[in-house]
This record gives C-alpha cells, structure tokens and sequence, in this order.
C-alpha cells in the first residue's frame, strides 16, 4: 500500500513538473498585448487585438462598445441625468472623442500624422 502512494506521489509531481516546464516555451509580450487591447479600446483600432489572436473581430467591438458603456456609467454616475440625454451625450462623446478628426490632422516632417495644439 504505501509503494503504491509512493509511486502515485512521484507520478504527481513528475506530471507537475512536465505541465509546469511546458508553459516556459511560450513566451508571452505583456507590454504588447495590453497595447493592443488599449488600442482596441480606446481607439477603436483592432488589427493587434486580431493579429495576437486575442479575440475575434466580435469581440473587439463589444470590448469597445462596454469602454464606451463604462466611460459613459462614470461620467452620469453621481450625476441624475435622464436617459435620453445619457443617449444624446453617448452619441456626442462617440462623435467628438472615439471619432478621430481627420481636419486637425497635419503631416510632420518624418511623414508621421500630428495635431498642432
């Protein structure tokens, strides 16, 4: 009985250490997926989030759709506004924020598109 749970006991650490040292050849770039979902929030901009196959194109838009949500929950939050300015602000905050201007666009002397302030 106790060479069976000796036996068991090595089998279960053996397997642990197989499961553990599998996980080490992947490496993973922390700094670039949480870019792309930055990006994919706040900008509206999912290539990485795709690229990285972090989610589906489905899943990009509801995530930017709930930043949306959340952004607009904070602003309204302590504030007793009725829903039909809660829609008439989202839609103003989607146009004037999550919209880029492109007629304040200027291309800088690198090529690289800038806003003058």
């Amino acid at each position: 009985m106790k060479r069976r749970l000796r036996i068991f006991t090595v089998l279960a650490l053996l397997l642990t250490a197989l499961l553990t040292l599998c996980g080490c050849r992947q490496e993973f770039d922390a700094s670039s997926y949480l870019k792309a979902i930055l990006d994919n929030s706040y900008k509206h901009d999912p290539t990485a989030f795709l690229d990285q196959e972090i989610g589906t194109e489905e899943q990009a838009e509801e995530l930017f759709q709930q930043g949306i949500d959340n952004n607009m929950e904070a602003m309204t939050a302590s504030l007793s506004v009725p829903e039909e300015q809660t829609c008439q602000i989202r839609i103003e905050l989607n146009d004037k924020v999550y919209t880029p201007n492109t007629d304040d666009l200027m291309t800088l002397e690198n090529g690289i598109l800038g806003v003058s302030v």
